[in-house]
């Protein structure tokens, strides 16, 4: 089945809702094992840790390349069902990994690797 609206998190081409397709495939890169996992709310493991794994695993993977910026927050929130203050923690670890940087007024963006910090 194919859905015909954008993503949860505004990328076509990324899985959304019962594993549909949206159909919408300008460019990005075709859907990821990382994109579809989901969160263990049942697991020992912190929500925070899990969301902040997902993440560095569609950066890594270049699903959201250097430069790109992330889904919103409250995107990221409703994507996978978690709340603000998840959603902070987990964006704090890929900050103070050097994933992504803050840009002022517009968003959280994927840091390019090879830029200084």
């Amino acid at each position: 089945m194919y859905l015909h609206a954008p993503s949860a998190l505004g990328y076509p081409g990324v899985p959304v809702g019962n594993g549909g397709y949206t159909g919408h495939n300008r460019g990005a890169p075709p859907p990821s094992k990382v994109a579809a996992m989901t969160l263990d709310f049942e697991g020992r493991e912190p929500l925070y840790r899990q969301l902040a794994a997902i993440l560095r695993g569609m950066i890594d993977s270049g699903e959201i390349p250097p430069g790109r910026r992330l889904p919103s927050k409250r995107a990221i929130e409703q994507r996978w069902g978690v709340s603000q203050q998840t959603t902070e923690r987990a964006l704090a670890i890929l900050k103070d990994e050097g994933l992504i940087e803050t840009s002022l007024g517009k968003g959280l963006f994927v840091r390019d690797p090879d830029s200084p910090r």
